[in-house]
């Protein structure tokens, strides 16, 4: 059995003058959604193994923000002069967390794929953090139905495959086990329960 966690950055700040796409922050109220985000998961016992993300400010922050939270740490802080130097210095030990370029902007198919290539094979769990529209794209599809993905959504699949280069491959093999929309878990998707 392999999970795939897919997860939307959470809510990112408007770019100010001169500030690229990429260097947006979260906003507070995003920081505070991703910390939740990273507790349920917790309280659930869904740890993710190794975490992916798109190299922007706003997945890396999202990205550490729920590792620290799942393995109990305190909250990062990101009023540092170069937050990305903090991000970094905490990414030490624990969950492995790999920061990728090509997943900024990327397609549905670059996510999914970012799953099944990254995961080492003894690894069971992994989570995806990136953009709309691809994320949103590629939740649905798993799924094989349609619902709206604001910042900090969350979705958790199991593939009843062994092999990572197997998930999610035929379609929508994937079972949609969890989903945390607004920092709540959205009880009308998913089958997961405390303890599973």
């Amino acid at each position: 059995m392999k999970t795939v966690l897919l997860m939307r950055h959470a809510e990112a700040a408007e770019a100010e003058r001169g500030q690229s796409d990429i260097d947006r922050p979260l906003t507070a109220a995003g920081v505070a959604m991703a910390w939740q985000t990273g507790l349920l998961l917790q309280q659930l016992g869904v740890m993710p193994q190794r975490i992916v993300a798109s190299s922007a400010l706003r997945t890396t922050q999202t990205a550490v923000l729920v590792r620290e939270s799942v393995v109990g740490h305190s909250p990062p802080d990101f009023s540092a002069a170069d937050p990305v130097v903090d991000i970094q210095r905490r990414f030490g030990s624990g969950i492995p967390v790999q920061l990728q370029r090509g997943l900024y902007g990327a397609a549905a198919d670059v996510f999914a794929d970012a799953a099944r290539y990254e995961a080492s094979p003894d690894e069971d769990r992994i989570l995806v953090v990136g953009h709309n529209p691809g994320m949103a794209m590629l939740m649905c599809c798993w799924s094989c139905s349609a619902f709206s993905v604001p910042p900090a959504t969350l979705a958790v699949f199991q593939f009843s495959v062994d092999d990572w280069l197997e998930a999610g491959r035929s379609g929508c093999r994937g079972e949609l086990r969890l989903l945390i929309r607004n920092g709540q878990i959205d009880r009308s998707h998913g089958t997961l329960t405390a303890g599973e």
